[in-house]
């Protein structure tokens, strides 16, 4: 779905059965994303390629965040973290199926 804005979202979203995991990120999120990537060397782990200097790849929850709806802050540890090459992250996006895990 595309929303107009960030409201919209979460209207939208209170009304399913896991908002719970759209909580906000951590305050040190920055940081945890700057220790990942430091972490990989600037280098995604599933094919190798490094970011160049000014791109920042993102930064993929291994089990995604809504299934720590008891324990929200765990999903946010830096050993469910890893760091992905744009490519990378959509494919894992897009091949995850709602129980599946890195």
């Amino acid at each position: 779905r595309v929303f107009c804005s960030r409201q919209c979202f979460r209207i939208y979203h209170q009304n399913q059965p896991n908002y719970t995991y759209l909580r906000k990120y951590p305050i040190d999120w920055n940081k945890r994303v700057e220790n990942t990537r430091i972490k990989y060397k600037g280098t995604c782990p599933l094919c190798g390629c490094k970011a160049i200097i000014g791109q920042v790849f993102p930064v993929h929850h291994k089990i995604p965040p809504r299934y720590f709806v008891a324990n929200p802050e765990l999903a946010h540890e830096y050993d469910n973290l890893i760091y992905l090459c744009p490519s990378c992250h959509a494919r894992i996006e897009r091949r995850l199926a709602p129980n599946d895990k890195i």
